[in-house]
């Protein structure tokens, strides 16, 4: 194992500061072979109950090894990973929807860097919701349920640093994406996103330096 959920990356701990909901795992010399994702997809779940961000300490969420034993995510590329939430041509996110934005007049899919230090959302703004045929981590991250706490700005630049820890540059990136199956029947950690917000589930294998990240969304008001 790379890195103890004492020493996640700075930059996580503080996006989840702010409220984002992304749940990460890293490990040292994984592979895209199956039973070293099942391996490490378990052992996220054993790491989410050291956390103390939504159970006691003690607690951890319920967890069914024979459910992920039938278990394999689909390959995606990066891009669809990533999702509509994110702009390749600024290698930022956008805001999907339309609305009124104050000196700005009515947009429709505004890119963050377009909104700068405003916070979220603009008044009246009509949001999309992420379609069921890509990855779109870029919205788990972005667009929680309660929002977040820091501006467009800060929560982009956040963005793009995690990016590069969970998909390290110059690295081939072996990404797969779990959540086409019902994810409850894998945890109850996903019972809150099954309500309506939605849930994630994304391992990816950096080659070659074997670097294994697991990542997790679920969440609800």
């Amino acid at each position: 194992m790379l890195l103890q959920p004492s020493s996640l990356p700075v930059a996580i701990v503080g996006a989840q500061n702010i409220g984002v909901v992304v749940e990460y795992s890293f490990f040292d010399g994984g592979s895209d072979d199956a039973s070293c994702l099942r391996e490490a997809v378990a052992s996220h779940f054993e790491l989410l109950a050291t956390r103390g961000r939504r159970w006691r300490p003690g607690d951890r969420p319920l967890f069914d090894p024979a459910v992920l034993d039938t278990m394999i995510g689909s390959p995606i590329d990066r891009l669809n990973f990533l999702g509509e939430w994110y702009d390749p041509a600024s290698n930022g996110l956008i805001l999907r929807g339309s609305g009124e934005i104050e000196g700005m007049g009515r947009r429709t899919n505004p890119r963050y860097s377009e909104l700068e230090v405003r916070r979220r959302f603009p008044s009246g703004w009509s949001p999309e919701h992420p379609s069921h045929d890509m990855g779109n981590y870029a919205y788990a991250f972005s667009q929680p349920p309660l929002g977040l706490l820091s501006g467009y700005a800060v929560v982009e630049a956040m963005f793009r640093e995690i990016n590069d820890l969970i998909l390290q540059p110059g690295d081939r990136h072996r990404i797969r994406n779990w959540s086409g199956y019902d994810l409850t029947r894998l945890s109850d950690y996903f019972n809150a996103g099954a309500e309506y917000w939605g849930t994630f589930l994304f391992t990816i294998v950096n080659e070659p330096s074997g670097r294994l990240v697991v990542i997790s969304a679920s969440a609800s008001d």
